[in-house]
């Protein structure tokens, strides 16, 4: 007798979800003397879409995204698509002129960027 199939999976958020329900409290990330488990990363990415939603984040909208390398960055992404939103990936150290003209590109509600204390911030119109 085998073992029913796992459900279809949609997309990479539903795989993330997937492996936060079944391993809620295994370590998922590392980085610098920071371990974030599951339900860590879950709470935190819920945090971050709730934020996005209440300044414009949706399906249909990309949100540009401004962070280094870094688990701000992961918990963006998953916040972001948490929200149903896309984004907008911009490498914090392109000159100013070429974010500018990104952002001009996009046309984002807003972005998520890096506060002075490497911490994401919610939002920035």
């Amino acid at each position: 007798m085998s073992a029913s199939p796992p459900p279809a999976l949609n997309t990479v958020l539903d795989l993330f979800q997937r492996r936060f329900t079944l391993h809620a409290d295994r370590t998922m990330l590392r980085s610098a003397g920071l371990a974030l488990t599951g339900k860590d990363l879950d709470t935190k990415a819920s945090r971050m879409a709730k934020g996005l939603i209440a300044h414009g984040a949706f399906p249909d909208r990309t949100v540009g995204l401004c962070l280094e390398r870094s688990p701000e960055l992961i918990i963006s992404v998953l916040g972001i698509l948490k929200a149903g939103a896309a984004y907008a990936p911009i490498d914090p150290t392109y000159p100013a002129a070429r974010i500018a003209q990104m952002l001009e590109d996009a046309q984002p509600p807003g972005t998520v960027w890096a506060s002075s204390t490497s911490t994401a911030s919610p939002w920035r119109a």
